[in-house]
């Protein structure tokens, strides 16, 4: 902005207006910022991440390496980003990747054949993950075990609550 602001063309002071016009945009800024930050709902925020953190526990704990294929709905918020990965991506044991449709996801399949095809289905409050149908029967009969209504997050960590009716399941 120094030196944007000794900027002097044709001896007209054009950079001194502009740096004054980038301080009043600036500021008009954060009130708009605060505002959508605002409106979001705080619920979703914070599930987002457990959701997500959640399934990439699970899918680092299995042996081979996983490719995630994130399907968002047409109304998913975009700051709601599921789909980031390491800087090593293809060192990485499991990466990410948004749904592009059949053929571009095909392309990326071929691309990353060593690995076990999942897709994760987003919409504003959940994520369901299921193996991403295709004929490679090692792909698509792979389950990964997804916490149940009675699992909890206390401190980072995930439990697991016995109700009467799950030991009584357990142990049949």
């Amino acid at each position: 902005m120094r030196h944007l602001r000794k900027w002097r063309p044709e001896g007209r002071p054009i950079g001194m207006a502009l740096v004054r016009v980038l301080l009043v945009v600036c500021f008009l800024l954060v009130p708009v910022h605060a505002w959508l930050w605002a409106r979001r709902d705080p619920e979703t925020v914070a599930s987002i991440g457990q959701q997500r953190a959640r399934i990439l526990t699970r899918l680092e704990a299995l042996p081979a390496r996983q490719l995630v294929i994130v399907r968002y709905q047409p109304q998913h918020d975009p700051l709601q980003e599921w789909v980031y990965n390491g800087a090593d991506i293809d060192g990485s044991k499991v990466v990410w990747a948004r749904d592009m449709g059949g053929e571009h996801n095909q392309e990326l399949i071929r691309y990353y054949k060593d690995r076990r095809v999942w897709v994760v289905e987003v919409d504003d409050r959940t994520a369901k993950l299921d193996a991403y149908p295709m004929t490679n029967s090692k792909t698509a009969s792979a389950q990964i075990p997804m916490p149940s209504p009675h699992d909890f997050v206390s401190g980072g960590q995930y439990y697991h609550v016995l109700t009467p009716e799950i030991e009584a399941e357990s142990a049949a």
